[in-house]
């Protein structure tokens, strides 16, 4: 059985088609799609790294009140510490929400990481373009199983534990 290490949000739903919320693998620019894609391996850089600084100057504010720099340091030490080091990341794709509300769609960046420490590691991060033209994190979505919680896992395991927490490869 695997068991989920961390997660730091929940797994986006979805969004219904009552809420007019659509969903794209078109990018609303092509410097849309290279500059959420650099961000997503800069934001995931600095916390490999240990520049929490830098990591943490990403989210936007609300993401910040909601959860403040002391706690958030805590939480990317812990996933550190229990990962490993990281052996690389891959993105795995770039999607796009349009909300009728907003005026620029989000950008949703999926990815894959290699651990040392993990069976198996998937992540989101969600961006929010802001009014200067940069992008900060909306959201973060990170899924993954331990080596110590799952030391013989088999392949049909990680791949039902990838299938449940929506990994894509």
């Amino acid at each position: 059985m695997l068991i989920l290490l961390a997660a730091l949000a929940l797994q986006p739903a979805t969004p219904s088609a009552a809420s007019g919320i659509t969903v794209s693998e078109q990018a609303p620019d092509p410097q849309a799609d290279q500059a959420v894609r650099a961000a997503t391996r800069d934001f995931l850089d600095a916390k490999d790294q240990g520049r929490f600084e830098a990591a943490y100057a990403m989210p936007s504010g609300a993401q910040q009140t909601r959860r403040p720099r002391a706690a958030w340091d805590e939480a990317v030490r812990d996933f550190n510490s229990r990962a490993g080091q990281s052996r690389g990341r891959q993105i795995s794709g770039v999607s796009w929400l349009h909300d009728p509300a907003r005026p620029y769609p989000y950008g949703v960046v999926e990815y894959n990481g290699d651990y040392v420490d993990l069976v198996f590691m998937c992540g989101v991060v969600i961006w929010e373009r802001q009014p200067d033209g940069s992008w900060r994190v909306f959201r973060e979505v990170l899924n993954a199983a331990s080596r110590a919680d799952a030391p013989n896992a088999t392949p049909e395991q990680i791949a039902a534990g990838r299938r449940q927490y929506h990994c894509r490869d």
